[in-house]
């Protein structure tokens, strides 16, 4: 299975907290607004209560670092902190199954990853908690130029979006802290269900709220983050998945559905690694290749609202 229910979460409480949350917010607001004055008059400069929204949240089980007692986990997991402390890695990608498929088949890894040095730490069925855990034990100890992280699948239904955001947002916050000058790259979740479903509205609203979060924050518009949307493709017209890509359980990619995920990843890596190299205009470099994978997912959001507006016509 590629997700393991018997953890604890907040299942229950997510869609209530989400209906609590928007009247909350707000009452709350008031209130917040006069204390970031008298605040900011105190100091003269920001204000602490202009934390990060996401951060200020309850924390919940999808941002609490937790490790898994299922069969082999450890073992994958030390594995990974030994092949951390090898030198020569550039590349890092965590995240769950879907990360690991990547070298599913030898000939796409060979193809799209082993050339960039890259390291592959995904684990079947980890949520963000476990993938959290991994890199605060061990996993994150090594000495790359681009960390790629793909998780959060496996929390849906256990979590509300705005939680998996804030776990995902944990697991950048940690490799920030641990490795400032690294570039962290963002993958949105992929679609999966045959047809739309709840689950498939969660996603996408995890994904918006990456891609906004990352792009436009005061946290992190002017950093090394980079939000990696799904490209076009991953589903056909009238919303089906496109079968030609994924297994019968409609989440897990086969050979063709790696290579679409490989080739996309790969290329952002590539460049990074390369604006990497240029030490004098390194920086500049990075930071044009952030606007421009913003102007993608512009371009793929307008895409998806029009394909909305002809359909219920």
């Amino acid at each position: 299975g590629h997700s393991d229910s018997n953890d604890s979460d907040d299942a229950g409480n997510s869609r209530e907290k989400r209906e609590k949350g928007k009247s909350e917010e707000v009452t709350e607001s008031p209130s917040l607004e006069r204390m970031k004055k008298e605040k900011g008059q105190q100091e003269g400069s920001r204000s602490k209560f202009l934390q990060p929204k996401w951060r200020s949240r309850l924390l919940s089980s999808a941002a609490k670092p937790a490790s898994r007692d299922k069969q082999g986990w450890d073992t994958e997991h030390t594995q990974n902190v030994a092949l951390a402390r090898r030198p020569g890695v550039d590349v890092l990608l965590t995240g769950d199954s879907i990360i690991k498929g990547l070298n599913r088949y030898p000939r796409v890894w060979r193809k799209y990853f082993m050339p960039l040095k890259s390291l592959n730490f995904g684990v079947g069925g980890d949520r963000t908690q476990h993938v959290l855990w991994r890199l605060q034990n061990g996993e994150m100890e090594c000495d790359v130029k681009v960390v790629v992280v793909l998780c959060g699948t496996n929390n849906i239904e256990k979590n509300s979006p705005s939680e998996i955001v804030q776990g995902i947002l944990a697991i950048v916050d940690y490799i920030r802290m641990k490795k400032p000058a690294v570039s962290i790259i963002v993958c949105g979740i992929l679609p999966r269900d045959l047809f739309p479903t709840a689950r498939r509205e969660d996603i996408e609203e995890v994904n918006d709220e990456l891609f906004e979060y990352i792009s436009y924050s005061e946290e992190l518009a002017d950093k090394n983050v980079i939000f990696l949307a799904p490209g076009k493709g991953w589903t056909t017209k009238g919303g089906q998945l496109d079968e030609s890509l994924y297994f019968t359980d409609h989440l897990h990619l086969i050979e063709e559905g790696d290579e679409k995920l490989a080739k996309s990843i790969s290329r952002l890596v590539k460049d990074l690694l390369k604006a990497d190299e240029d030490k004098d205009d390194s920086l500049s470099q990075k930071r044009l290749i952030k606007v421009l994978s913003i102007s993608s997912v512009i371009e793929l959001l307008l895409d998806r609202k029009s394909t909305r507006l002809n359909s219920s016509h």
